[in-house]
Formats: structure tokens, C-alpha cells, sequence
């Protein structure tokens, strides 16, 4: 059997270095450290604690494929939606003492030890975020879309 599998990572091992795929291509430096990233989620999930939403807030874009994936963080920031209707004068006031002084009506970005943190407020008609999956990464539990292949294809148009 032992001879059998041998043959077989040998037959493999052929067939790699025979194809055109260039393993020796180096792969690009992350923009930011898993730490950096790790905290950058960690003090999220604090700040909606903060403002009563930490079961409220959904993370999506690169950020929630890998929590999907069960990957390291590694992407360009952090995105977080909030559905409008909890987005209320004291969440605001709150936020403005917490992480930035400019939020409008569409959102605001705060930097998190360098990593940019987007929260997006929407309208409540996406059933994906609606009814959001919960997934575990690190110490907390972090909402993400349910319904993953379609949030995937329509991501770009969410307002």
C-alpha cells in the first residue's frame, strides 16, 4: 500500500512540475497584520456594545467571507452594516464620544490602529442581513449574511 501512495505523490509531483503554473511566484504582503486586524474586529464588536447594537450590526464585504470561510483576517478593513431604524440620536451621540465626530445619515469610517473600520447605515429590505448567520471568530460571535451566494452577487448594489 505504502508503494501505492508513493507512486501516486511521485505521478503528482510530475504532473507539477510538467504544468505551465508558476509555484515560485511570491505572494503579496498583507496591508495589514492578523493582529492589527483581529483588534480592529475586537474593538468593533466593543464599540456596538457601547451603543447597545452588538447584536444589532453585520459584518459583510471581504471581512465576513473570511469569518465565512473560517480564514484569517485578510483584507483591507473592516465593513459593517446597520440597519437605519437603530441608528438613533443617542447611538449617534455615542459613537461621535467613542470613534469619530463625522457620521452622516449614510455611515461614517473610523481608524482603528490603522485599519479602517466602514459602517454603512441601510434601509432594512435585505433579508440576507434580515435574517444574518452567526459566526464565531475569535471570543465574540459576529453576524454575516445569510443567504451568502446571493449578498455575494448583489454586494455592489446595497445602499
Amino acid at each position: 500500500m505504502l508503494e501505492r501512495l508513493a507512486k501516486g505523490r511521485a505521478k503528482r509531483m510530475a504532473n507539477l512540475r510538467a504544468s505551465k503554473v508558476m509555484v515560485d511566484v511570491p505572494l503579496p504582503e498583507p496591508k495589514f497584520t492578523r493582529t492589527q486586524m483581529d483588534f480592529a474586529l475586537l474593538e468593533t464588536f466593543d464599540l456596538m456594545q457601547r451603543v447597545l447594537l452588538d447584536n444589532k450590526f453585520v459584518i459583510v464585504g471581504e471581512a465576513a467571507k473570511c469569518i465565512r470561510e473560517r480564514k484569517w483576517l485578510d483584507c483591507d478593513g473592516i465593513d459593517v452594516v446597520i440597519e437605519k431604524s437603530h441608528v438613533i440620536p443617542e447611538v449617534i451621540s455615542t459613537l461621535k464620544d467613542w470613534a469619530t465626530k463625522d457620521i452622516t445619515d449614510k455611515g461614517f469610517e473610523w481608524d482603528v490602529n490603522g485599519v479602517p473600520v466602514r459602517v454603512k447605515f441601510i434601509e432594512g429590505k435585505y433579508d440576507y442581513f434580515k435574517f444574518a448567520d452567526m459566526r464565531v471568530y475569535g471570543p465574540e460571535q459576529y453576524k454575516i449574511p445569510n443567504q451568502w451566494d446571493k449578498y455575494w452577487a448583489e454586494r455592489s448594489q446595497i445602499a
